[in-house]
């Protein structure tokens, strides 16, 4: 859904979920990530900022293989294309399966991906993956971000 922002709800309980792993960090995911996240069962927000190469969480268009996992809800990253080379990331079945997805993008410099993302579901972009199956995904763009989107224009 694209569309202007008129109120937005407050959340009473807010949890930040940023990891800078270290290789313990990932080692631990690897044994660990999947009995945790069982006991989480379904994310109520994933807000998720958008860079030109259109990746999501961790998930990067040179490392096609992640978007394949179908079982594992966390995965580690290795020799990530970005610092820091290792890190712990969200898989498809588990952003998916979020309550709300909002992906807030800002600056011309990324229009062309948003709309090859958002409007034409362009596949070699992982962000073009997500897709809730039982919730809402939002798009928040700036006029230099959402400049190439028909209808906001």
């Amino acid at each position: 859904m694209v569309g202007n922002i008129t109120q937005i709800p407050v959340y009473r309980e807010f949890h930040h979920m940023y990891v800078e792993a270290s290789s313990r960090d990932v080692a631990w995911a690897e044994d660990n990530g999947e009995r945790v996240m069982n006991q989480v069962n379904r994310l109520d927000k994933v807000l998720d900022g958008k860079v030109p190469d259109g990746h999501t969480c961790s998930l990067f268009p040179e490392q096609p293989t992640t978007l394949q996992e179908t079982k594992r809800l966390v995965i580690p990253i290795r020799n990530s294309p970005k610092p820091p080379p290792e890190r712990i990331t969200f898989t498809l079945p588990l952003i998916n399966k979020a309550r709300n997805v909002a992906f807030v993008v800002t600056g011309a410099a990324k229009a062309s991906v948003v709309k090859s993302v958002f409007v034409d579901l362009d596949k070699k972009f992982p962000a073009a993956w997500v897709n809730p199956t039982k919730g809402q995904l939002t798009l928040i763009v700036d006029a230099g971000a959402g400049k190439e989107i028909e209808t906001l224009k």
